[in-house]
């Protein structure tokens, strides 16, 4: 695949946050309606900020396959109590290096190995977190290769 890396300035934003360790990757794919349908029960007036921003925050600078720390966020409106695991923040705003990712989820460490080859060749370092944003998935694409994932690295 062929890749580009851009500098974006991600606004800050109040998000409705969830921690966990996935014992896989694939873990996810059970996790995320889970954790839709506890959301909407638990807070039935949240809504997502236009345009939506959701991503997950992975506290491991390195590619694990398995135990993954993640942070799965998602830009809301406003904050509710904290409740049952699920927490609201504000997240402060960063510069970020793009890189655009489509298809399988399994071939990001692609995207990633690019990112931190690109970070190195143009002086830039990692200042935090890598995040991952979710643009196209199984939600609303039916092929593996339409998915489209943003992967984030805060720079300074």
């Amino acid at each position: 695949m062929r890749y580009h890396a851009t500098i974006k300035d991600i606004p800050e934003y109040t998000v409705c946050a969830y921690r966990t360790v996935l014992p896989t990757y694939a873990t996810l794919m059970d996790l995320m309606p889970e954790l839709g349908k506890k959301l909407t029960r638990l807070y039935p007036k949240l809504k997502c900020a236009e345009p939506e921003y959701c991503f997950n925050v992975y506290s491991t600078l390195e590619y694990q396959d398995h135990d993954i720390e993640v942070e799965i966020c998602a830009a809301v409106t406003q904050a509710f109590p904290d409740k049952d695991g699920i927490t609201f923040k504000k997240m402060p705003a960063v510069r970020a290096l793009s890189v655009l990712h489509r298809g399988s989820y399994s071939r990001l460490n692609e995207a990633y190995s690019y990112a931190g080859t690109w970070l190195d060749k143009n002086g830039y370092e990692l200042n935090g977190e890598p995040r991952e944003s979710y643009i196209d998935g199984i939600w609303n694409k039916d092929n593996e290769d339409d998915w489209l994932t943003e992967v984030q690295l805060p720079i300074s």
